[in-house]
């Protein structure tokens, strides 16, 4: 059960040194999650993927679920003859715990702040001060309380039938942070800590005209046709090309870039910002045109996108088959904008379009072995939700 957290540690070996890879799989932290881990597997049935684990200048920090706290312990520490007799960690408390499973965390672009995500609602950990010799959280005491801050509480609350599909910080380092929130109401929410129950703003992503989605007894049709919103990604830094509520005119704003996936493999485009308070959110524009045209569309299970930071944007795709689509996204010609422009009427905004370069299928399973040569072989329709992560590495790789 702790594989996991050993491959997310990986990327730290340079950076600490090689005693700790031998020394972290006996660590009394993972002693305890092996422990509780085993007694939710008697307890539950099966369960999801999750990423509970990430490393922060050298020190790692995992969550437990079952005790509701962050364990952490520095990866230098452990290569030294002090740490290896006395792996020594400690426990960050939540004042406030969340009261739903959290599927994922998130470390803000800050370094202060870490999102724990579930499909029933998002808490954000404030991260403790540090100080003393090995600047350690409140100098190294054993367990440190923390202030927590429930994040939609309310919303998914009395919202008992939306639940939460992705979840981003909002990538400026300079801005008080915000987290950004995509429900399965096809809304795309920003949420400012200072006000955490209600959004700064609020974007549908509904591609009827109306706005609205007919939903039968089990699912709307909309998500029966895959125009759901699944996931979302931002770009880095641009002068903004669509005119933004609130914008003046010849106003140059600087916005990211807003990457909006469809569960039919549509992309839509926005960009936003900060800078204008509550307008800076520009109409979703879309879908991108994908090149070369595929007869699938580049099929209709879509889970995942993520933008590279680099000059063009690449956006990487995955579908829930294991195929991920590799992207460079160009502005479009001016034979494409006047299509674009007839059938998306956006405004004077021209469309990029997405040119695909690279395609990778990933084995999810092992092959079926079929019993005898002549016979056809077996074929499987094993799914699995891909998460993408953007490497530490540099922008050349």
């Amino acid at each position: 059960p702790s594989c996991g957290y050993y491959l997310e540690v990986w990327k730290m070996a340079a950076l600490a040194g090689e005693r700790w890879r031998s020394e972290l799989p006996g660590h009394e932290i993972f002693t305890k999650l092996r422990e509780n881990a085993g007694f939710q597997r008697r307890g539950s049935g099966r369960t999801s993927a999750k990423n509970l684990a990430f490393c922060l200048n050298g020190d790692l920090f995992v969550w437990d679920e079952a005790d509701k706290v962050f364990y952490t312990t520095n990866l230098r520490y452990l290569n030294s003859e002090e740490g290896c007799d006395g792996a020594k960690y400690q426990t960050l408390l939540c004042i406030n715990p969340p009261l739903f499973e959290v599927c994922q965390v998130l470390l803000s672009p800050t370094q202060f702040h870490v999102a724990l995500i579930g499909l029933r609602g998002a808490t954000v950990l404030e991260l403790p001060q540090r100080w003393g010799k090995r600047s350690e959280f409140e100098g190294g005491r054993a367990r440190v309380n923390c202030k927590t801050i429930p994040v939609a509480e309310r919303f998914f609350t009395s919202s008992g039938l939306v639940s939460l599909r992705h979840a981003a910080w909002y990538p400026s380092e300079t801005e008080e942070p915000h987290l950004v929130l995509l429900t399965s109401d096809n809304t795309l929410r920003f949420y400012n800590l200072k006000e955490p129950q209600s959004p700064a703003r609020v974007l549908s992503l509904s591609q009827s005209e109306d706005g609205s989605a007919v939903r039968t007894r089990g699912r709307s049709y909309a998500a029966s046709l895959g125009e759901i919103a699944v996931a979302f990604d931002f770009g880095p830094l641009v002068c903004s090309p669509q005119q933004l509520p609130g914008q003046r005119a010849k106003e140059e704003v600087l916005a990211y870039p807003l990457y909006i996936l469809y569960e039919n493999g549509e992309t839509y485009l926005s960009y936003t910002t900060l800078a204008l308070g509550a307008g800076g959110l520009g109409k979703p524009l879309g879908p991108l045109p994908m090149h070369p045209a595929a007869e699938d569309n580049y099929g209709y299970d879509a889970c995942a996108v993520l933008c590279l930071p680099c000059v063009p944007n690449i956006l990487v795709i995955a579908t829930e088959t294991g195929t991920l689509y590799h992207c460079v996204v160009l502005e479009a010609e001016e034979e494409e904008e006047c299509v674009a422009g007839e059938r998306w009427a956006r405004g004077t905004e021209a469309v990029p379009s997405l040119y695909v370069f690279e395609c990778v299928e990933l084995e999810l399973t092992l092959k079926l072995a079929s019993g005898e040569e002549e016979e056809e072989p077996l074929e499987s329709d094993f799914t699995c939700p891909i998460r993408l992560h953007r490497g530490e590495g540099g922008i050349s790789k």
